[in-house]
Formats: structure tokens, sequence, C-alpha cells
């Protein structure tokens, strides 16, 4: 693990962590994965989980997007057309990471996953619209899919944030930024992760987002975890988050490695040409074997 860096489109530095495999089994190149954390922040959570991944032969940079510019869901006291012109640059110092990740020696050079978590899983669209020729996959857990309904129901000590023009700007513009709004511009594979006692994002939403991606004939796989809440990830109870990562690995090895080996993916997305012969676009993600624990001693890579 390594403290790693990029630029910003304004030159600022962008910080994050990169993981990836080590010792005489690793390979030479390895799918990669760019983690989005949520709005709160606590990037450095997801630390443990990039270190499994590096242990089963994935190469994982976890970063910090709001290193340059605060922007989040509220976004008080600033004039509205500085809300979106900040905004615009937030979704581009992710993309950035898009860019260096597939210019990266030690990543496969077929396209970038992108995994985020709640509001991180919602940008994860934004930005792959953003790369779509760079992005190979798709996952997020517990994110939302249409914000209109999850903005209008915050607690009302947060409803100072719209009171004033600019706020009731940035609400009605904001609302329309969701990845319901991206559908047509998405075309890489997708996992959706999400808890069914979610009391943050309905799950409906998950379920309503994963019917919408099938509509388009895009390859959609959709997992509703029966005990998990939101940030099920960072549960006292460690088994959803395990699942959950036992799901992701399955759908890389499923979705992403297995178009790398092909050299060509279904509907020609990330850095890959469509694959001459049909291939099935939908198929039911079951793990067919369960990731190695977080706590586990490093060892060989499986996927080597």
């Amino acid at each position: 693990m390594q403290p790693f860096r990029y630029a910003s489109p304004d030159g600022l530095p962008i910080e994050g962590y990169m993981a990836l495999p080590a010792g005489a089994s690793a390979p030479a190149k390895s799918p990669c994965l760019l983690f989005l954390h949520g709005q709160i922040g606590f990037w450095r959570s997801y630390r443990p989980y990039a270190l499994q991944l590096a242990r089963l032969g994935y190469g994982v940079l976890y970063i910090n997007y709001y290193s340059a510019r605060m922007v989040n869901l509220k976004e008080g006291m600033r004039p509205f057309p500085e809300r979106v012109e900040r905004f615009h640059f937030l979704l581009e110092d992710m993309a950035r990471g898009v860019d260096t990740l597939a210019a990266h020696p030690r990543c496969e050079g077929g396209g970038v996953t992108l995994v985020g978590f709640s509001l991180g899983g919602s940008y994860a669209f934004q930005v792959a619209a953003r790369r779509p020729g760079k992005v190979a996959g798709i996952v997020s857990f517990y994110g939302g899919y249409r914000f209109r309904p999850l903005m209008d129901t915050w607690d009302i000590r947060l409803s100072y944030y719209f009171a004033d023009e600019d706020g009731r700007l940035w609400h009605q513009w904001f609302a329309r930024q969701d990845p319901q709004a991206l559908i047509g511009k998405v075309r890489s594979p997708v996992l959706l992760l999400h808890g069914r006692r979610d009391a943050w994002i309905p799950y409906q939403q998950a379920r309503e987002y994963h019917g919408a991606l099938r509509e388009r004939n895009i390859p959609a796989d959709l997992v509703l975890l029966p005990r998990a809440n939101h940030d099920f990830m960072f549960s006292l109870d460690p088994s959803p988050g395990q699942q959950a990562v036992s799901y992701l690995v399955e759908f890389l090895e499923r979705r992403v490695v297995a178009a790398l080996r092909r050299g060509c993916s279904p509907g020609g997305y990330g850095a890959l040409p469509p694959c001459p012969e049909p291939v099935p676009l939908h198929t039911v993600g079951r793990p067919e074997k369960l990731a190695a624990p977080l706590l586990t001693p490093a060892g060989s890579h499986p996927r080597r």
C-alpha cells in the first residue's frame, strides 16, 4: 500500500492510496479499480477492502475526491453558477483518477472499474459518462439513483440550504444529475448492491434502476442483501460486507476479467472492441467462491 497523488484539472493534488498485488506470484498487470467514497468522506476507511482485493489480484486506488474542493449535495452559501462549476470540477477530479489508472503500467489496458459507495456509487455513473472509453465496469454499493425523492425527504433542519433563490435553483438542478438521467450514456456492465433494510436510500431505487438498465440492454446485476442497512460495509456485523465483496469479485471475474481474456466485450465497453459473436448480457450473479477474509495473510494470487 503506497500513498498516491494525481493532479486535478486546475493543478491541485488529489490524494489517495494504491494497493497492488505483491510478491513473487503477483501478475505483471491487474484489472484496476477506483474507489469513490460517500458524501461524508472517511475515505481512509476503505483501506482493508483495498488490501483484500489486492491479495486477490486486483489493483485498487482509493481517493479523497474532496482533496481539491468540498462539494456535496447541499453546497450552501454559494451563488448557483459557482456551485454548478464546482460540481463539474469535482466530477472531473474523479475522472482524472480513471485517466491515471488507465495509463498505469500495472493496470490492464481494457478499462478501469469504478466502485462507489453511497453518494460515490451515484457519482460513479457521472464519471463513467465522462470517460466511456476507459470504464470497464461500474459497481455501486447502496447508491442513490433518483435524487429528487431523497433530497425532498431530508431532515427539515437542512431546508435552510434551499431557502434563497440560489438554493432553490441548486436543489432543482442537482436533482436532475442523478444516474437515472444518465442511463442513455452508460454502456459498461453494472453491479448494484443494496441492503433491504436501508433506511436512508430505499432498496426499491436499486431495483427500479436495475430494471431500467436491463431495458437498455446494459449488462446489469442486482444483489439485495436481506439483513443489511445503509453503509453495511462498515457494519458491526461483518457478514454483509464480506458477502458483498464476494459478489463484487464474482462480477469482476465474469464481466470484466472475462472480457479482458476474450479481448472484446459484448457491447464494446471500456477500451475493448465489440465481440463478433453474441455474448449473453444478463446472467444471475451468484458468487462461486467466497473472497478471502479481510485479515488473512497474503498468499498466492488466485487470478494468476
